[in-house]
């Protein structure tokens, strides 16, 4: 299987009516003159705020703001990637996919990644056997003493990896699996005598699930006391721990619009015997940047239930941070009287469990409530060194009511009066603004002491970038409503320039093919929107470009990332890596695109008012790429000055120079129309 093309992704889009596909999984009912409303599938609601456009073959919820085309829902219902959603709407449709098999080190990683998938699923197959078996019985008995019955070690896959050195590795290569399957899988590994072992041995198995079902790796439990309590996979050709949590799919199940953070394996295990399914672990690494978007585009608020003793608090805290950053709402759940969900379960039973978890707080209340912990259990700690770090964290709590609330609650404790507590806490907030402020100044120095105009250009660039990438969308997004006027180009003549005083070079500029031809790929800075308008504009052009098939060209650019992403595997790490920021981005280009298309169509706007805003935002593009190429010219033009090399430097500045007043004139021939 190779990348398939565009045209029959288009082709599938064509082929599947979003309506007959959405309605056999909702029941859809017509609420407004175009478009049908349903209850949304992908969270829970009594009223109906899942849209369904047919004359755009799209969807979209005002509830979760999940959105997109046939394939998407498909992805997103079925819990598919997207070729594999491509794939069966192609399959239901009688639709013949062609297939790229012209790159060849893409079929060996493929064929490889898939070889490793299969090993991975068979492992899981044998070690679920074992459980089942005589054998298993100690693994068994470890379960029954922690809880786990029957139905729950099957819902996660549980099994038992025997305690000899190769028993799994014979199975496998019984089934067919070379030993190149079987270490990409991560599933054995040389020993001292170079010969082939099980990387599990006499370990309770938790197998590693992604979205799809698909076995990416396994956490295994010693059940006797030989060797490390936990060890997990090693990162392989199809697995990195910073990207996928235990328990994602039981918990996606669940369908809550709240997803509860555990520390490990056993825990979310724990809260499955609480009829708690909505739960999941990181898996042996603290909380990255990576999961934290994953939570956020699935669940409205995250709770955060880590063990009660300093290195579990200190974790849930970072965990807050991470999460805070990716936007995500965040409450914590305090367990008081018990190391962990598992103890807590076992000590005050499933409904006291289920109450502390309807009992969370958020994270002043939270650390709080830890100081206070902290003075039960340390009787001879002063109270005075307590109560002056409680003061300081209520006045880094940036919302003026909670203080208030907060205080109260303090001031019955200390029986103090909420004012005096509040007032010392408003002094600490002041003197918090000052010394920021100080810091701020001294960092304006350091920034001072960078070479001339340096810092002024870099800030300038950063606004050229982001307001080109807005003008970008906008023109895309008004493109996909009305393909027409891809034909469309800025009128600028000589009539327009008259009055204004400017050199042959940058007349030209303005008067040249290049300027005044319709949007071109160039138009775009590199990178996925220029990508994206690549494949936009040919469509336009070629009269096949709608809002469905725009949005599976969005969705093709993730996919195209993923086919290089093995070849960055090694250089990952746990705290986030540019593949996945640009992953990110194009979740974030999506919204921005539903969002800006679906203003456009709010504004009803007629096809002369179309015409004259896509031309002035392409006009307006065009000017800020020149001022963001002569900042690129100034930068050079001052590496060469330093150097001496003096006139070529100028001869650079004056380039930039012509730059920026061609593109101040066509900012003045913008403002003049309208």
């Amino acid at each position: 299987m190779g990348l398939i093309s565009q045209h029959s992704i288009d082709d599938v889009i064509r082929a599947n009516d979003i309506v007959d596909v959405v309605s056999r999984y909702v029941r859809l009912e017509k609420k407004s003159g175009i478009n049908l409303f349903g209850l949304c599938p992908f969270h829970d609601e009594k009223t109906p705020s899942f849209s369904v456009v047919p004359s755009k073959q799209i969807f979209y919820c005002f509830g979760c703001h999940k959105g997109g085309n046939v394939i998407k829902f498909i992805q997103e219902i079925e819990h598919l990637s997207y070729p594999e959603a491509i794939r069966l709407l192609a399959d239901q449709a009688g639709v013949v996919l062609d297939e790229d098999e012209s790159d060849g080190q893409w079929k060996i990683k493929r064929e490889r990644r898939q070889q490793a998938l299969a090993a991975l699923l068979e492992a899981g197959r044998y070690y679920y056997s074992m459980l089942e078996s005589q054998e298993g019985r100690s693994a068994r008995d470890y379960l029954a003493r922690r809880g786990v019955d029957r139905v729950i070690y099957r819902t996660f896959g549980l099994g038992f990896a025997p305690d000899r050195w190769d028993d799994l590795f014979q199975h496998l290569k019984s089934k067919g699996f070379d030993e190149s399957a079987m270490t990409d899988a991560g599933l054995i590994r040389r020993s001292i005598k170079d010969t082939w072992i099980d990387f599990f041995r006499g370990r309770v198995m938790f197998p590693v699930i992604d979205a799809q079902g698909r076995i990416l790796a396994f956490g295994g439990r010693r059940i006797g006391d030989d060797g490390p309590k936990y060890i997990n996979s090693p990162e392989t050709l199809v697995y990195q721990k910073g990207k996928h949590l235990f328990g994602w799919p039981q918990a996606q199940r669940a369908r809550s619009e709240e997803m509860i953070v555990v520390e490990g394996y056993m825990d979310v295990i724990a809260l499955a015997r609480a009829d708690v399914k909505n739960a999941v672990a990181p898996l042996g690494t603290a909380l990255t940047p990576y999961q934290a978007q994953l939570l956020g585009r699935t669940a409205r608020r995250v709770l955060i239930l880590f063990d009660s003793d300093r290195a579990g608090t200190e974790a849930a805290l970072r965990a807050h941070e991470i999460l805070r950053q990716a936007k995500v709402s965040v409450r914590f759940v305090l367990l008081d009287g018990a190391k962990d969900p598992d103890d807590y379960l076992n000590r005050f039973g499933k409904g006291r469990l289920v109450a502390a978890l309807a009992e969370s707080l958020d994270v002043t209340g939270y650390r709080l409530a830890l100081l206070e912990q902290e003075q039960k259990e340390i009787p001879l700690l002063p109270v005075n060194e307590t109560r002056n770090r409680a003061l300081s964290v209520l006045a880094e709590e940036p919302d003026g009511v909670t203080r208030e609330i907060y205080a109260r609650r303090l001031g019955e404790r200390w029986r103090l009066s909420p004012k005096t507590i509040l007032e010392e806490v408003e002094r600490r907030r002041t003197q918090r603004r000052d010394d920021d402020k100080m810091n701020a100044k001294a960092e304006g120095y350091r920034d001072s002491r960078l070479p001339k105009g340096e810092m002024r250009l870099r800030q300038r660039q950063l606004q050229i970038q982001k307001s080109e990438e807005n003008h970008a969308i906008n023109l895309l997004a008004l493109l996909v409503t009305t393909p027409s006027l891809i034909k469309e180009q800025p009128r600028i003549d000589e009539a327009m320039l008259e009055g204004f005083s400017i050199s042959s070079s940058v007349r030209n500029m303005l008067l040249s093919e290049n300027t005044r031809m319709p949007l071109q790929q160039a138009d775009f800075s590199p990178g996925v929107l220029r990508k994206l308008a690549s494949s936009v504009i040919d469509s336009a052009n070629e009269g096949t470009l709608t809002t469905a098939t725009f949005l599976s060209r969005v969705d093709q650019l993730d996919v195209q990332r993923e086919y290089t992403e093995t070849e960055l595997d090694a250089q990952r790490d746990d705290t986030g890596t540019e593949e996945d920021d640009i992953a990110e981005d194009i979740e974030l280009l999506r919204r921005m695109f539903l969002r800006a298309i679906r203003t456009f169509d709010k504004m009803r706007m007629n096809t002369e008012k179309k015409r004259r805003l896509y031309k002035r935002e392409l006009m307006t593009m065009r000017a800020e790429r020149w001022e963001n190429n002569a900042s690129i010219l100034n930068d050079r033009g001052y590496e060469m000055e330093i150097s001496g090399q003096k006139e070529n430097a100028n001869r650079v500045y004056s380039k930039a120079a012509e730059l920026i007043m061609a593109a101040q004139i066509m900012r003045t021939i913008l403002q003049g129309e309208q």
